[in-house]
């Protein structure tokens, strides 16, 4: 697979860590710049583990893995850099071609009004529609509390006006909860040949082998074994140890 660039900045607030963390970045930038891409990992992925949550990082770190063809770990980093900024052109491309090389193409039926929230939350920031909602009850708030006062005319037709708004937002947040839950529930394999079986047996005939990097959601939890489901519609049972859930700050192959 051939990578294109990296980021050169990493965009955090104003802090101690966050100038600490700026430094680590620029430290990782410059050694796989040089090729040193093990050191660069390892920096990009002290940076994870101290939950630094930017899509920068995720993207630089799934390149990183990807040059050294870690395929679950590459398609990890991606999709978590792809959930933070899923608009940006450079992931999407990334992405796809992590995707083409652990044979996952497939994509789970997304529910409605999923793109209209990615997309906000590429644009806004994923706190957009909970802040909006609070601005919302605090101006209907004030807007009541003015009616009993007399004081502006016509506040009735404002309040309705807020009581849509308010109804949309509602509606949109409900969306953004269900979407985040969606992404939380998603999964990556770890291990190459990891066995998907019918039942949480091992000692029963695989359905399918599937490859590191596949993505799979997961929907129970029985002791070490989840039961999942696959884009193209296959379920089975694979042991818990061979999956990351997307919701992990960093990617573990422990099992590999």
């Amino acid at each position: 697979m051939r990578t294109l660039i990296i980021y050169l900045m990493l965009a955090v607030s104003c802090s101690a860590w966050a100038s600490t963390a700026k430094d680590t970045f620029q430290l990782a930038n410059d050694a796989f710049a040089t090729g040193d891409v093990d050191r660069a990992i390892a920096l990009y992925e002290h940076l994870t583990a101290r939950k630094l949550i930017s899509h920068e990082l995720f993207y630089n770190l799934g390149t990183a893995h990807a040059e050294r063809e870690s395929w679950g770990a590459a398609r990890f980093y991606m999709e978590k850099a792809f959930f933070e900024n899923p608009g940006h052109e450079q992931i999407q491309h990334n992405l796809r071609l992590i995707k083409e090389q652990v044979d996952d193409t497939h994509r789970f039926p997304q529910y409605p009004f999923f793109a209209s929230i990615a997309s906000i939350h590429s644009q806004l920031g994923q706190k957009f529609l909970g802040l909006g909602l609070l601005i919302l009850l605090y101006s209907i708030g004030i807007l009541m509390m003015l009616n009993l006062l007399k004081t502006i005319p016509r506040t009735k037709i404002y309040l309705s006006v807020l009581g849509g708004l308010l109804v949309v937002n509602g509606f949109l947040l409900i969306m953004e909860y269900t979407y985040v839950g969606f992404h939380t529930k998603m999964g990556i394999v770890t291990k190459d040949g990891t066995e998907l079986f019918p039942h949480p047996d091992a000692s029963t005939e695989p359905n399918a082998y599937l490859s590191a990097g596949s993505k799979a959601r997961v929907n129970e939890s029985v002791g070490p074994w989840s039961k999942v489901d696959l884009a193209d519609g296959s379920v089975g049972w694979l042991q818990t140890e061979k999956i990351v859930l997307m919701s992990a700050n960093t990617f573990s192959n422990s099992s590999t």
